[in-house]
């Protein structure tokens, strides 16, 4: 079995997208540069936006058929005509390229409740949702305080027993090695903490009771469950999800963490993983704007991209989940080309450090949580320094970072207000900072962590801080 991975997830966007029905024109809209990426494991989630609403074929579901406005390259019907669907050709590709391949299922999608335009149309066309209005958390007239009214209810034994039954029927019907369970799209399962509480033991043992179930069925055929979960045992249990009860008891081969944000270092899930044998591995999604507000493209760009994985291996992690990372196979585009590169270049260490790379020492700041969950904040301990989360200094204020492949000189960047009177000290090195932008060399970074001491003189307000390498 494997456990070093790089991992793709693919939303299974590209039945939307793709020139015709036939498996050459689908493999070609995302897939068929993945082998040249080194990638070893694909996740392929087909759509289920929102809970029950699929792009395979499915009794129990809702195939989500159809050519209205945004899916008018929708080739779902004409797939089914053909007597296949786009998990079976991911399958065959996978199979012809040696690649790992688990279908993943968004264990409450509410993409059809943000009032987007694609919105109106997923709900219309969910059969569930429609005929079980009282599955949901809410309803066009009541919205829960947390989440989506689209959401559905896991306290409702019926959603249960349907969530097992989409993942028994994917492994009764298609040749794959594993499942993936993705609790971070969108992370509101039950009652109490769509209210803003910590969930019920007795919603928390029923979401263990699920898994342990889909654990046996998933073991019975022989293949793999993983799960994506929040970087927290605390907030997954306020969830409702005992992430470490799943991990001690042995229901799950495969431990992926964070989404939109990120609570703690990655060595927080590596211990909590290895402690019980299991691998670890980094989901690094892409920095959105409503995350970071105007820092998101500074923080997107290709080489802070290579930093998030180098901390991310450093740290102890098993490999990375690029999640819904390659959305174009065409590599003459650039920005194509460089998302490809890079993760060709997350199988090889010196391939990174060789590369540019830029650290800082938040990426996210504190972050949303796509889906509405309750709280994060409540349980973040990581830095979360950026723009427009700044810092006030007074005294002495220590910025923790951690830096793999620290190796040669580096460019220092310090961000303050321009009332700043005040000094930063790092590995025997002092610096005066002005106010404005400060920008600095140094040769005394190393693996690991670095504390950047700040002195103040009078209170200030720090705003930004990275290190890169060229």
């Amino acid at each position: 079995m494997l456990t070093k991975r790089i991992i793709v997830d693919n939303d299974g966007g590209d039945v939307f997208g793709c020139k015709s029905a036939s498996y050459e024109d689908f493999i070609a809209a995302r897939l068929i540069n993945l082998p040249s990426t080194k990638a070893t494991t694909l996740f392929y989630t087909t759509i289920s936006s929102g809970f029950g609403l699929f792009s395979h074929r499915t009794a129990l579901g809702t195939v989500r058929v159809g050519q209205e406005p945004y899916l008018q390259y929708n080739r779902v019907s004409e797939m089914l005509d053909l007597g296949t669907d786009c998990l079976q050709y991911v399958s065959r590709f996978c199979r012809e390229q040696g690649i790992e391949l688990f279908w993943g299922m968004r264990m409450n999608d509410t993409h059809d409740g943000t009032g987007q335009y694609y919105s109106d149309l997923s709900f219309r066309q969910n059969r569930f949702k429609n005929e079980h209005p009282e599955c949901l958390l809410g309803s066009p007239d009541r919205y829960p305080r947390h989440g989506a009214r689209t959401a559905v209810n896991y306290a409702m034994p019926l959603v249960r027993e349907l969530a097992f039954g989409f993942v028994k029927e994917v492994l009764d019907s298609y040749d794959i090695d594993g499942v993936h369970l993705d609790f971070f799209r969108h992370p509101v399962f039950f009652p109490t903490p769509a209210s803003g509480e910590h969930a019920t033991e007795e919603e928390i043992g029923l979401m263990t009771e699920l898994v342990k179930r889909i654990s046996s069925e998933v073991r019975s055929h022989g293949k793999l469950l993983s799960v994506r979960v929040p970087d927290d045992v605390g907030y997954s249990r306020f969830l409702g999800l005992d992430v470490e009860d799943w991990l001690r008891t042995g229901l799950i081969d495969l431990l992926c963490t964070t989404g939109y944000v990120q609570l703690n270092d990655w060595e927080y899930s590596c211990r909590l993983g290895h402690r019980y044998g299991v691998p670890v591995y980094a989901s690094l999604d892409e920095i959105r704007p409503s995350n970071a507000g105007k820092v998101a493209p500074e923080r997107n760009r290709p080489e802070v991209m290579r930093a998030r994985v180098c901390d991310a291996l450093g740290q102890g992690c098993d490999g990375i989940l690029f999640f819904n990372y390659i959305f174009d196979s065409d590599v003459s585009k650039p920005d194509v080309r460089q998302r490809h590169e890079l993760i060709r270049q997350a199988s090889d260490p010196s391939l990174l450090a060789a590369s540019p790379r830029c650290y800082y020492a938040s990426y996210r700041g504190i972050g949303t949580i796509a889906g509405g969950a309750p709280y994060h904040r409540w349980f973040q301990q990581i830095c979360t320094l950026t723009p427009v989360s700044p810092v006030a200094v007074q005294g002495e204020r220590d910025i923790r970072m951690f830096i793999a492949s620290a190796a040669g000189n580096a460019t220092v960047r310090i961000l303050v207000d321009d009332d700043a009177c005040a000094s930063v000290s790092f590995e025997g090195q002092t610096e005066k900072l002005v106010p404005g932008e400060n920008v600095f060399r140094t040769d005394r970074l190393k693996d690991g962590c670095t504390v950047f001491r700040f002195r103040a003189e009078k209170p200030f307000v720090l705003y930004d801080l990275s290190v890169s390498f060229d």
